[in-house]
């Protein structure tokens, strides 16, 4: 009986001092840290960063992704990965046109799904194609991009995530 009431404080000991630790570490401000293997940014495609009412242009979106990570691609079988989105905020000023472009993906069998996949490893540039309203006037513009993406290493998934990312564009004067 004696080593079953040891037993049991012990492991309410052990339980309290996890509490304590963790109220210690909220305490502080300290946050849980989740990996964050890709960075990306958007570029506009050519040298101008001004442009014209009712013109195209296309926007380049880089994702670097760290050593021992991989990105999927936005084509995936069944049961695998969620592929990897990609959404221009359409809105008054600014709409896409097309299919975002990518580059052809490596495709190898993926231990974590247990099937083949396609992904980027190092780093990848998708390109969106871009309309400008034609009535949109003058001004400096945010053009906003959402992106939904899952990043695994060989043993480790991380859940999908959805970011924004926001190009400034200038529309130039008529005339």
């Amino acid at each position: 009986m004696t080593s079953r009431k040891n037993l049991g404080q012990s492991f309410l000991r052990q339980l309290l001092a996890g509490f304590l630790c963790l109220a210690t570490f909220w305490a502080t401000g300290q946050t849980f840290a989740r990996p964050d293997p890709i960075s990306w940014s958007l570029k506009m495609d050519g040298s101008s960063k001004t442009i014209k009412a009712g013109s195209v242009f296309k926007v380049q979106m880089e994702a670097i992704i760290e050593d021992g990570w991989h990105l999927y691609s936005t084509e995936q079988p069944a049961g695998g990965p969620k592929p990897t989105r990609i959404v221009l905020k359409s809105d008054e000023v600014f709409e896409a046109i097309g299919t975002v472009e990518s580059p052809a993906p490596l495709t190898a069998h993926d231990p974590n799904f247990d099937i083949d996949t396609e992904f980027y490893q190092e780093a990848v540039t998708f390109t969106i194609p871009v309309r400008v309203s034609q009535r949109a006037p003058a001004g400096a513009y945010k053009l906003q991009v959402e992106v939904r993406f899952q990043a695994c290493t060989t043993e480790l998934c991380l859940p999908p995530t959805t970011i924004k990312l926001d190009l400034p564009v200038e529309i130039a004067k008529a005339g």
